[in-house]
């Protein structure tokens, strides 16, 4: 990946904020309700992609972005939660997504001057 590209994804997702997570009600983290949360909001994503290939309009489109940044967020959440009692917040996070970028660089995931993955 070059500089720029890199420069341009650190800018659009740095204001990926967590959510307060779902929570039983005796008020502790309910971890299958936050996925199922994250499932829905996938499947409006969806939904809004289906859409705006039909309409085809601006309108379409940005409500399309809006739900794939909700389903953003609903994971954010659900990673922050799984480890926000870590004795380092955060840092199992940063880790994780070291360990898949370089797998992802290794398999050449991140050469956007070439095609993507082959299904």
């Amino acid at each position: 990946m070059n500089r720029n590209t890199e420069n341009n994804m650190a800018r659009a997702f740095k204001n990926i904020v967590a959510c307060v997570p779902e929570k039983t009600e005796d008020g502790h983290f309910d971890e299958a309700a936050q996925l199922i949360k994250v499932k829905r909001e996938y499947k409006e994503a969806v939904d809004a992609y289906e859409k705006w290939l039909v309409d085809g309009d601006r309108k379409s489109e940005t409500e399309y972005l809006e739900e794939i940044a909700d389903t953003v967020t609903a994971l954010a959440t659900l990673l922050w939660a799984h480890t926000s009692n870590d004795k380092v917040p955060g840092r199992r996070i940063e880790l994780v997504f070291a360990m898949v970028n370089l797998k992802n660089a290794l398999r050449g995931y991140h050469d956007f001057e070439k095609e993507g993955e082959k299904k």
